[in-house]
């Protein structure tokens, strides 16, 4: 659309190839004032010819997401996989086979940013060695992707520049954990909704790492996410040993929501361990008590608090969080509180 400087009508023709413009309205010419398209978003329908036409055509394109494209397979990918501008790929929902080797060769160096949330990817699919040879990569996504487990993700410990990972619903497990703990600049992990994991894989890797430097902490530091502020285990229902996850004692954000197992001695033991937590999230966690409610005072750092519904949290529960005096967010839930305790 443009505007037509003689009627001040927006809708004119556009005649794409000759680059001309006529108005709708008084049939005066429109000098072509259009930008390159940069940013696309489409919601559904493109399939591998799709792919090719906008890989080939939108040469300044930077930014792409792709919905609901059930029709595009690996070779469409590709085609996006080489866009020689592209800083941020999203394709939700796509059937990714098999790339063929030259894929690798032909990938793009600038994406930044790549989101394959619920893709399909075959066994021993080779994308993620794909994803490997991209230098600048700071984001991955990879949320409920089929065919991603324990074994094929060893390979993202090579993404040295990594800084957010996430892979809910992915159906790992503790063994996971040893292939993602040697990235050294990741900040934010999210392993949401993976019922596989108990917590004993970061006991397991922490223990092994202060077993080798005696338990020095400092070691600890350097070799273990020591760039790692925000931890999601949202919905990790079998988490049962909170120890490990101590270790990381410089986390910032915690996400605990739905962690069935956990109760006041474990707050207890993640309020001295974490004193640096601006957020945390222990909704729906139904065995906390005003007595691991307490506990949380030795947080004075924390901002933004969430927890709740359970029976045993009263009023005087809310006494202890009273004394939370930075906090600017807080969402509870519970059945025996009122006007007294708010």
């Amino acid at each position: 659309r443009r505007t037509c400087a003689a009627c001040f009508v927006v809708e004119v023709t556009t005649c794409g190839s000759a680059r001309w413009n006529k108005c709708n309205w008084c049939g005066n010419d429109v000098p072509d004032t259009s930008r390159p398209v940069t940013h696309l978003v489409l919601s559904h329908g493109v399939d591998d010819e799709g792919a090719e036409i906008i890989a080939s055509s939108l040469v300044y394109l930077k930014a792409l997401k792709l919905c609901k494209c059930g029709n595009l397979t690996g070779l469409g990918f590709e085609k996006l996989f080489g866009h020689p501008g592209l800083e941020t790929l999203q394709v939700i929902g796509a059937k990714l086979g098999q790339l063929s080797r030259a894929a690798t060769t032909t990938a793009t160096r600038s994406i930044t940013a790549l989101d394959l949330s619920r893709c399909k990817l075959s066994e021993g699919n080779s994308l993620l060695q794909h994803i490997i040879t991209l230098p600048l990569i700071r984001i991955l996504i990879l949320e409920d992707c089929a065919g991603v487990d324990d074994q094929s993700i060893a390979c993202l410990a090579a993404l040295k520049h990594l800084q957010r990972l996430r892979m809910a619903t992915c159906r790992l497990s503790d063994a996971c954990l040893v292939h993602l703990m040697t990235l050294p600049m990741l900040q934010e992990l999210d392993l949401s909704d993976n019922w596989r994991i108990s917590g004993s894989g970061f006991v397991r890797v922490t223990a092994t790492v202060t077993d080798d430097s005696k338990n020095n902490a400092t070691i600890i530091h350097k070799r273990l996410l020591p760039e790692l502020r925000t931890l999601i285990l949202l919905e990790c229902t079998e988490v049962v040993k909170f120890s490990g996850i101590c270790a990381f004692h410089w986390l910032e954000a915690l996400d605990l929501f739905r962690s069935r197992s956990l109760r006041d001695e474990d707050l207890t033991l993640i309020s001295s361990s974490l004193t640096g937590l601006t957020t945390l999230d222990i909704g729906e966690c139904d065995r906390i008590t005003d007595a691991g409610v307490a506990a949380l005072t030795s947080l004075g750092s924390l901002t933004n608090l969430r927890f709740g519904p359970t029976d045993a949290f009263t009023d005087s529960g809310m006494l202890h969080v009273a004394k939370l005096l930075r906090l600017t967010e807080l969402t509870v839930w519970g059945y025996r509180i009122d006007s007294v305790g708010l």
